[in-house]
């Protein structure tokens, strides 16, 4: 094939050296911002980003720019010939090998991560240990790839002249050893398999690495710079609080006071001490303010180590439900706006610029940071919000357990783009008694390594705080169990004691309760159950006049008629999230409300109810329903009922949900017993038998799920690791429901650009107004068990989403309780 040897390109009109030059650099600065010293580990960094795309010298890459691959594997050619990651993993794998031969022990190691980094730097990384060898031997005997090298070879005088200047070493040595198998780097590989005990610690290297190599391609192709700046004072959330909440009379205000105090007291004294913990934890009654208090402490740590560092850590607060970010982001960005030192600086005049605080889950849209119509394309191009969202280039993070933990234990290319950003950071678990049992001793061991190998500092906070840490960890709320002998906001009844409830019973139950408290919240903990509940309620109640959400809510201005309102994950997001936003503004307000839903209200949702009747669940779930009732205390005492559902002859849905052991062995012996009845400043002494209990039961320090995956980690068994889950998938199917307008345009916005995407799968810019597109489909996207009764008919050629048309909406979908369940469909748990 005919070739020049000169004008290499990386992308159309960009010189393959400069890409080299800027990606290497990129990644030696991305790990020097992460905190990172080892020279050994920051070269390798660097030569990965240098030699990733070394096989784009080759003449068949430069001849795919201009005709595109497709074109010439139709002249003949193979597609291996096009392909640039395997020549190019060989080479980077050779150069780190030479350039750290005899300086460092783990030399071999970082020769192996070279290799595996820039073969998967397209895709996901997926080559274990035991197959690092059989990768090396499939590049050195492919004859495709000698036949790349014979092109490059050709302009050999040439590339090593770049190479040179990108202190690489010599091609014409690398081509004379490759014909040879790299037998040198072939022995390094072997010493790895016979004689190397790989640990937490080494794969997170790993991760490191690959992190770096493919967030600096992708910024460096998509022309972006990632510049940060100490802009954010430690003391923002102090002034914040002064300003908005002071002369308050709130009963709760001295309370969330006193614990902002005692907690800031605590931190002050351990940064004055020495070392700073790398775990602390903070535990306080729901409605202290522990948000605002996260964030504050996240601050002054974020400012204190890069006092003593150089290095600013990122903030990155974690939550487990997408509703609780959008608050959660809301509450972060009035208190940024609020700050004179932001404004006055310009960089925070009116909206918050990404680059100070991003909100990143599944389901957000890439809108216009001036807060235009959310259908139109932002000023700001979708491609870099994609990739400045997904890649966490900002100071502040919200973001969901999720991302977190499949980031700190995954092989995803989409995830492990922001892995670098976990290092140096100050990570807040807000609501961290959501965290799966199974999991504890892998998160444990995960975060410790984090913490230990990359500077990183965890905040943990809830009401119920787990033992995950049950040594290390550093309480800052110093007399929590005094901050809880003060609340007499709510009184815990368990009337379970005269028997089980069936789901008629609990609607007459709530209906009479009701009668004596202005709002009162149902939670039962399945779908199904919910809805029955619901709609017996709405029976018992249909000669009164009533407002009820999502049906018939002409009368929502008038103070005097009660609302009724129904939550659960089987109505579409869009409307879930209005109803809370409209819940909470109603409460406010005194106004006669009440809520059927599931768990789904209970973790970190700001609302206030009179009373609430919870189904049994295990006790931190019980407790954290509590934290809905008599929230703001404006009322002398709350109720919480703790019932027990369960229809004739079936298993209860607390069983289904949660297991036999969590609430047979565990919740109901505390119920039946001692704990029938108490009020809300007992907590400290309930948790701690409820810790006790648990722990004596589960053992979490031996479950399997946390066992095997932490084996998988430490002997690099990416394929294993590959399929960790925080939350198991289960075979449930989307069904995307066209219920108005908004949802129509989505849906056409989304074929529009699902049909281009045979010609366009390479264009960035194109894939992220795709995702964007499906952000904005899901609004409208509620998931079912795959059962009959489902439409066929799917959104699109190849999308596995049904699709239940505007004129079929009555058919399968209710305005008020969501997905109807009354066609063979069985929707998901809560």
């Amino acid at each position: 094939m005919a070739s020049s040897c000169e004008g290499f390109q990386s992308h159309p009109g960009v010189p393959l050296k400069d890409h080299l030059r800027s990606v290497g650099e990129s990644c030696r600065k991305v790990l020097e911002e992460a905190g990172i010293e080892d020279e050994h580990l920051l070269l390798t960094a660097e030569v990965i980003g240098k030699t990733h795309d070394f096989g784009k010298y080759s003449s068949y890459f430069q001849a795919s720019l201009k005709e595109g691959v497709q074109g010439q594997v139709k002249k003949g050619g193979s597609r291996e010939l096009y392909s640039h990651a395997p020549i190019s993993a060989a080479y980077g794998a050779w150069a780190v090998h030479k350039l750290l031969k005899g300086l460092s022990d783990r030399a071999p190691l970082l020769v192996a991560f070279a290799l595996v980094s820039i073969y998967t730097h397209h895709r996901n990384l997926s080559v274990c240990l035991k197959d690092w060898i059989k990768l090396l031997e499939s590049i050195t005997n492919n004859n495709n790839y000698h036949e790349q090298l014979k092109s490059i070879e050709r302009c050999a005088d040439t590339i090593s002249r770049e190479l040179t200047e990108l202190s690489l070493p010599d091609v014409r040595e690398f081509v004379t050893e490759f014909r040879s198998g790299l037998k040198d780097l072939r022995k390094e590989l072997i010493r790895i398999q016979n004689n190397w005990k790989t640990e937490i610690r080494d794969f997170y290297q790993l991760l490191l690495l690959f992190s770096a190599l493919i967030y600096s391609d992708k910024i460096q192709a998509a022309g972006l710079k990632s510049e940060r700046k100490d802009l954010l004072p430690g003391n923002l959330v102090d002034v914040y609080r002064q300003r908005r909440f002071a002369g308050s009379n709130n009963r709760m205000a001295p309370i969330r006071e006193e614990v902002y105090r005692n907690a800031m007291s605590s931190l002050e004294q351990l940064l004055r001490c020495g070392d700073v913990p790398r775990v602390i934890t903070i535990t306080a009654p729901t409605g202290s303010g522990k948000t605002l208090l996260g964030l504050s402490v996240a601050l002054k740590l974020r400012e204190e180590l890069h006092k003593r560092r150089g290095v600013v850590p990122r903030i990155i607060y974690v939550l487990p439900y997408i509703n609780i970010i959008e608050q959660t982001h809301q509450v972060f960005s009035d208190v940024l706006r609020s700050s004179d030192v932001l404004r006055m600086s310009g960089i925070c005049d009116g909206e918050v610029p990404l680059s100070l605080l991003i909100k990143h889950h599944h389901l957000a849209a890439f809108e216009s940071q001036k807060g235009s119509d959310e259908h139109l394309l932002p000023e700001r191009p979708l491609s870099e919000l994609l990739l400045l969202t997904e890649s966490w280039d900002s100071e502040i993070i919200v973001t969901t357990s999720v991302q977190l933990f499949e980031t700190l234990l995954g092989t995803r290319n989409r995830m492990l783009k922001k892995f670098h950003k976990l290092c140096n950071a100050v990570i807040v678990l807000d609501e961290v008694q959501t965290l799966p049992i199974e999991y504890w001793l892998l998160i444990r061991d995960a975060l410790t390594e984090l913490t230990r190998t990359f500077n990183a500092h965890v905040v943990m906070m809830t009401a119920t705080m787990p033992l995950i840490f049950r040594e290390g960890a550093v309480e800052l709320v110093k007399d929590a169990k005094q901050h809880f002998r003060q609340l007499d906001r709510t009184v815990y009844r368990y009337v379970g004691k005269s028997g089980s409830m069936t789901a008629d019973e609990l609607a007459e139950f709530a209906v009479r309760t009701w009668k004596e408290y202005d709002s009162l919240l149902v939670i039962v903990n399945t779908i199904p159950t919910s809805i029955r509940v619901y709609r017996e309620i709405v029976r018992r109640l249909e000669a009164e006049r009533l407002v009820r959400m999502g049906a018939d809510e002409r009368d929502l201005g008038n103070e005097r008629v009660p609302v009724l309102a129904y939550l659960s994950t089987n109505i579409i997001p869009r409307e879930r999230l209005r109803r809370i936003e409209l819940l909470r503004e109603l409460l406010r307000k005194n106004r006669r409300v009440l809520v059927v839903s599931t768990q789904l209200v209970e973790a970190g949702v700001d609302l206030d109810f009179d009373c609430v009747i919870r189904d049994v669940s295990p006790i931190d779930s019980i407790v954290q329903a509590g934290g809905r009732c008599n929230r703001e205390w404006r009322r002398e005492k709350g109720t919480v009922y703790i019932v027990r559902l369960a229809e004739a002859g079936q298993t209860p849905d607390s069983e289904k949900i949660y297991g036999n052991l969590a609430i047979k062995h565990v919740a109901l012996r505390l119920l039946e017993n001692e704990w029938s009845e108490f009020d809300e400043s007992r907590l400290p002494e309930l948790f701690e038998q409820y810790s006790k209990l648990l722990l004596d039961k589960y053992r979490y320090d031996a479950c399997n799920e946390s066992v095997s995956m932490l084996q998988a980690v430490r002997d690099m068994q990416l394929d294993e690791v590959g399929k960790f889950k925080l939350i198991e998938d289960e075979p449930k199917i989307p069904v995307f429901i066209e219920l108005d307008e908004v949802a129509r345009r989505a849906l056409q916005e989304f074929r529009d650009h699902w049909e281009k995407r045979k010609m366009m799968r390479s264009d960035f810019e194109f894939l992220a107004m795709l995702r964007a597109a499906k952000a904005r489909l899901e609004e409208y996207v509620v998931e079912t068990w795959n059962f009959e009764g489902l439409p066929e008919e799917r959104i699109a050629e190849g999308v596995d989403i049904r699709y239940i048309r505007s004129s079929e909406i009555d058919k399968y979908y209710d305005s008020e309780t969501g997905l109807r369940l009354d066609n063979g469909v069985s929707v998901t748990v809560w």
